[in-house]
C-alpha cells in the first residue's frame, strides 16, 4: 500500500506587531490546510535568513511524513504559560478552506468579500481579545467610511477604484475595475454577522477559550427600518415598456444587424419571471415552445433548476420571432441573448443599455397615453411584475412560488396581499356605487377614462394572457 504523499508549500510571513517588533512566522499550506506557525521576534534573534532556512527544513520534514505537531509542539497553556491561541487571520483562512467545496461559488465569494473587509481590523487579533466595545468601534468605523465616500461622490470627486476578479464564460480570469461603493447598513450588518460566525468557529477549537461571542446580540448591528414593498408595473406600463422595446430594437437594427434584442430580453424578464442571471445564461436549446416550457440553466436558490411554463401569449410570440431569426453568432453555447462578440452579456449591460434606456422611451409613451410613468425600474421589478400578473390572473400562490423558484413564500404572499387589498377595494367601491348610486353631476366632472371605469368595465387590451 502506497503511503500518502503530503502536498505542502509555504512562505515566510514577516509582520510588525503593535509594539513595533518584527515577528517572523511560517505560512504553510498542507493538503488544503493553511496553518500559521509563529517563530519569534527579531529581538529573540530571528532574522529573515534564519526564517527561510527554517521554512526549508520544515517543508522537507513534512514531505518526509513528519507531522506538523511533532515539528512544532503546541506550548502548554496555564498560569504563566504562553498562549497557543491562533489569530483571527488563521481562523479566517481555515474557515475559507473548510467552506471551499461545501458551499456554492456564489456563497464562497460572499464569504471572501466579507473577510476581505474584516481582515485589516481583526486579522492580527486573538479571538479572546474581541469585546463588544471593539465590535461597536468597528461598526462606527465602517459607517464613517461609508459617509465619507458618499460625501466625496456628492462633491463631484472621483471615488477610489476597487479591483475584483471574475471568470468569463470561456474560463479566462479577468480583472474588473469599478468605483468603490459605500457600504450600506445591510452590508455592515453582514460583516458583523460574519465576524460572529468566525468567533463561533474559534470557540470550537481546543486552543481557544472565551466565554461569550462579542459580536452576537441585536445591539451590535445597525437597526434596519423594513422598507415598503417595492412596486411592480401595472398592465398599461408593461405594454408601454414592450412597445418601446420593439421601437428601440427596430431603430438599432437599422444601423447594427447584431443589435441587442431589447424586446425578448424585457419580455422574458417581465412575462417569464426569469432572474437576470438565469436569462443571460439561458441557451436556445432550453426554450421549448412546442411544450411552452423554458428550462433554466442557472439558479440562485436551493429550489434548483426548474421548468417555467410559457403562459403569456406575448412571451410565446416574442420568443418564437427571436428564435426564427438567423443567429448572428457562432458560439459553442449558443446563448439566447449573447453580447456583440458572441459571449455572455453582463447584467450591468442589460440594466444600463437595455432596461434604463427603454424605460425612458416607455415613459414618453405613457405620458402620451395619460398613464403614470415607470419609476425606479430594475430587473427585479420586472420579476415582481410577473408574480403580480400571475396572481391577478387567478393563479394559485403555491404555483406562482414554484414558477419563480422561491423556497420562501414571503415575497409571493406579500404581493398577493397587496393585490387582494386592491381587488377588495374595487369590489367595495362597486358595491357602494350600486347601493347609493353615483350622482350625474359628479359623473360629469370625471375625465373620460374615469367615467368609463365608473360606468362599466374597460374594454382595452388589459389582458396579457391572450395577447398575440
Amino acid at each position: 500500500m502506497q503511503a500518502h504523499r503530503v502536498r505542502c508549500s509555504g512562505f515566510v510571513d514577516e509582520r510588525r506587531s503593535r509594539g513595533g517588533e518584527i515577528v517572523y512566522a511560517l505560512r504553510l499550506r498542507i493538503d488544503g490546510r493553511r496553518p500559521r506557525v509563529t517563530l519569534g521576534t527579531a529581538r529573540e534573534g530571528w532574522t529573515r535568513a534564519a526564517a527561510e532556512e527554517k521554512l526549508r527544513d520544515t517543508l522537507g520534514a513534512l514531505r518526509g511524513g513528519v507531522a506538523l505537531d511533532v515539528l512544532f509542539p503546541p506550548p502548554e497553556t496555564g498560569p504563566g504559560g504562553p498562549s497557543a491561541e491562533p489569530t483571527l487571520a488563521e481562523v479566517m483562512d481555515d474557515y475559507l478552506a473548510d467552506r471551499r467545496g461545501s458551499v456554492s461559488d456564489r456563497t464562497l465569494a460572499a464569504d471572501r468579500w466579507a473577510i476581505a473587509h474584516l481582515r485589516p481590523s481583526w486579522g492580527d487579533r486573538r479571538p479572546s481579545e474581541a469585546t463588544p466595545q471593539l465590535v461597536d468601534r468597528f461598526r462606527r468605523q465602517k459607517v464613517a467610511e461609508a459617509e465619507a465616500l458618499r460625501a466625496r461622490i456628492e462633491a463631484g470627486e472621483r471615488p477610489m477604484e476597487e479591483r475584483s476578479y471574475m471568470r468569463r464564460s470561456d474560463g479566462a480570469r479577468v480583472i474588473r475595475r469599478q468605483p468603490r461603493k459605500s457600504l450600506g447598513p445591510r452590508s455592515i450588518n453582514t460583516l458583523i454577522q460574519t465576524l460572529a460566525t468566525l468567533l463561533d468557529v474559534a470557540m470550537e477549537r481546543s486552543d481557544v477559550e472565551f466565554a461569550a461571542n462579542a459580536a452576537r446580540g441585536p445591539r451590535r448591528k445597525i437597526r434596519l427600518v423594513r422598507p415598503a414593498l417595492r412596486s411592480f408595473l401595472e398592465v398599461d406600463q408593461v405594454w408601454a415598456l414592450l412597445d418601446a422595446a420593439s421601437a428601440r430594437e427596430r431603430r438599432l437594427a437599422a444601423d447594427r444587424p447584431d443589435a441587442y434584442r431589447c424586446r425578448v430580453i424585457l419580455s422574458s424578464l417581465t412575462l417569464g419571471g426569469l432572474r437576470i442571471a438565469e436569462l443571460l445564461a439561458l441557451e436556445r436549446g432550453l426554450v421549448n415552445l412546442g411544450a411552452d416550457v423554458i428550462q433554466t440553466s442557472r439558479s440562485k436558490t436551493a429550489a434548483g433548476y426548474r421548468e417555467i411554463d410559457v403562459i403569456f401569449a406575448a412571451l410565446h410570440q416574442d420568443l418564437a420571432e427571436h428564435l426564427a431569426r438567423p443567429s448572428c453568432y457562432a458560439t459553442a453555447r449558443d446563448l439566447l441573448v449573447p453580447s456583440a462578440n458572441g459571449r455572455r452579456l453582463s447584467a450591468s449591460n442589460v440594466r444600463q443599455r437595455v432596461l434604463a434606456k427603454t424605460v425612458v422611451e416607455a415613459n414618453d409613451l405613457l405620458r402620451q397615453r395619460g398613464v403614470p410613468e415607470i419609476v425606479d425600474c430594475t430587473p427585479h421589478t420586472l420579476r415582481r411584475t410577473y408574480i403580480s400578473l400571475l396572481l391577478a390572473a387567478g393563479c394559485d400562490p403555491a404555483y406562482v412560488q414554484q414558477q419563480v423558484g422561491h423556497t420562501d413564500p414571503t415575497l409571493t404572499l406579500r404581493i398577493y396581499q397587496q393585490l387582494l387589498k386592491r381587488k377588495r377595494r374595487e369590489e367595495y367601491r362597486t358595491r357602494v356605487n350600486d347601493l347609493l348610486g353615483t350622482s350625474p353631476a359628479a359623473l360629469s366632472r370625471l375625465p373620460e377614462a374615469a367615467r368609463e371605469a365608473e360606468l362599466g368595465p374597460n374594454s382595452g387590451p388589459n389582458s396579457l394572457l391572450g395577447a398575440s
